[in-house]
């Protein structure tokens, strides 16, 4: 039988990967939000590494699409990391061109330009270079599929995630209140096992300062014996 901590880190891990950002249901040919093309997959491209502006997408790549897979488990995700720090930080959506919706897609779609064009205009201004927001490393769409490539370089977790939001209809998943009571309980744990710890470690420092003292009582009487 698992021992109660055991079963208390399967529970924060699935509370982890259930809720928090990145934690939402996207539009599916199967699924009930409206106004959106269904989603058919996604593709990050990144640097290994987080400075020259890969932070953001490292984050979304570390918190956002595990829980995007979890509560869509049947849209491909893709990664690509690169060794490039210089190069770009791309999210491409791709979306069902088909799907008989009365999508507001487009204008999402137009916002994510907007933003993409005024987050390249920043970065020429600041090293005077061209930026071009496309990705050769992410899969051709099908032919019933378009795509619309979200730069992410040089820009935080939350307005990534907000902009993700704004062009693909993503609904996210609330915790429960049983769920917010797990966390809870959990967050009390922690605090309990850090308040613990600490406690052990000055316990064990007492005892180690004891027996130093202990040890140099002794030295000093055996050097009063051997001097007489």
């Amino acid at each position: 039988m698992p021992s109660i901590l055991k079963r208390m880190r399967k529970l924060k891990s699935l509370l982890d990967i259930r809720t928090g950002l990145g934690a939402a249901i996207l539009p599916s040919p199967t699924g009930n939000i409206s106004n959106f093309r269904p989603v058919t997959r996604l593709h990050l491209t990144y640097a290994r590494k987080m400075y020259d502006g890969h932070m953001g997408a490292r984050k979304f790549w570390r918190e956002c699409l595990p829980r995007l897979k979890f509560h869509n488990p049947a849209i491909p995700m893709t990664v690509n990391q690169t060794e490039d720090q210089a190069g770009p930080a791309l999210l491409s959506v791709y979306f069902d061109k088909t799907a008989n919706v009365e999508s507001v897609t487009p204008s999402a779609t137009a916002a994510v330009n907007a933003a993409n064009e005024a987050a390249t205009a920043a970065k020429k201004a600041k090293k005077n270079e061209t930026v071009v927001v496309s990705d050769s490393a992410a899969p051709q769409p099908a032919e019933n599929e378009n795509v619309t490539v979200i730069n992410v370089k040089d820009r935080q977790l939350e307005d990534i995630w907000s902009e993700f939001r704004k062009l693909t209809g993503a609904v996210v998943v609330e915790a429960t209140k049983s769920e917010m009571e797990d966390k809870n309980t959990l967050m009390e744990e922690d605090r309990q096992s850090d308040r613990d710890r600490k406690r052990v470690a000055l316990q064990l420092q007492k005892s180690k300062d004891q027996a130093k003292l202990l040890q140099e009582a002794r030295d000093a009487v055996q050097k009063l014996r051997d001097e007489q």
